[in-house]
């Protein structure tokens, strides 16, 4: 252990940066050194596969509160930088309760949560990301994202780009985007496999036409993707929505459900090729 132990603090942070979180923790056994060293790790990467039928939620708790020895409500915003959390490899779909200091981390730049059962975030926390630029999600299909998206995006005014897996439901889909003020890049895939949409019912209620368009649409919105579109009274006026508001967009790419036919498909680019462009530079790539 000497030689590793040797190299400075920062270096150290580096190495633990690239492990899984379960070693990461791990290393707080090793000598006093290393004892609380693993908090200022600025990375967190939680995967339910390295638990071996452990709690993964419990592990998931206290690794974080852990952290908050010298701080309790605000243990994230001096360190991490980056935070995920998947639950891809889980069978069973897992509600995996999200601290709530994590709302109101001033360093957290990158969250990624995959395979969630998302509850709403409860009205009375304070949501202040101010240096959150990307957030993944991808969540079960028995819950929709928008309204935590919404809510979590209203606190992070220098979000850029948003990527958005699973189901997301009518006129709060677009609800959600309007409290993004600097989203440069959005992608969406409505099945949770991202390759085929669900065969159980898929009962999305009708998208609303409104009259209220993002600011981010006018502003600042350059790329926009679509996956697993299909002609649903959904993803058409959305999509056709998108388009049009999109003043700035400079790339559109839409990708068909896998499950379409060749006819289906050519059906789908030819109604997608006539949709009106709020934006003469956009580039709309109609992929397989």
């Amino acid at each position: 252990m000497g030689m590793i132990s040797d190299l400075p603090d920062q270096m150290l942070l580096e190495i633990l940066s690239w492990l899984p979180t379960t070693q990461v923790v791990a290393t707080m056994l090793l000598s006093k050194q290393w004892k609380f060293l693993w908090r200022q790790v600025p990375k967190l990467y939680y995967n339910y596969s390295e638990h071996e039928g452990r709690d993964f939620s419990e592990f998931v708790s206290r690794s974080l509160q852990s952290q908050a020895v010298a701080e309790p409500e605000n243990f994230f915003s001096r360190f991490v930088l980056e935070l995920e959390i998947d639950l891809t490899a889980a069978q069973n779909p897992m509600i995996t309760a999200l601290p709530k200091s994590m709302y109101t981390c001033e360093t957290l730049s990158c969250l990624r949560l995959k395979a969630l059962v998302l509850d709403d975030i409860p009205e009375d926390y304070p949501i202040c990301l101010s240096s959150l630029n990307y957030l993944y999600i991808s969540v079960s299909i028995q819950v929709s994202a928008d309204k935590f998206i919404g809510k979590l995006s209203a606190g992070a005014p220098l979000l850029k780009k948003t990527v958005v897996q699973g189901p997301v439901y009518g006129d709060d889909f677009l609800d959600s985007m309007t409290s993004y003020s600097e989203l440069r890049s959005f992608t969406t895939c409505l099945s949770e496999s991202c390759n085929s949409r669900p065969l159980s019912s898929w009962n999305q209620p009708g998208f609303t036409s409104t009259t209220h368009v993002p600011e981010c649409l006018s502003t600042t919105l350059q790329t926009l993707e679509w996956r697993d579109y299909a002609e649903t009274e959904f993803d058409m006026p959305v999509v056709s929505f998108l388009l049009k508001n999109a003043t700035r967009l400079s790339e559109a790419k839409i990708f068909p459900e896998s499950a379409a036919g060749p006819i289906e498909k050519l059906r789908i680019r030819t109604g997608l090729a006539k949709l009106s462009r709020g934006s003469p530079l956009c580039h709309l790539n109609l992929g397989n």
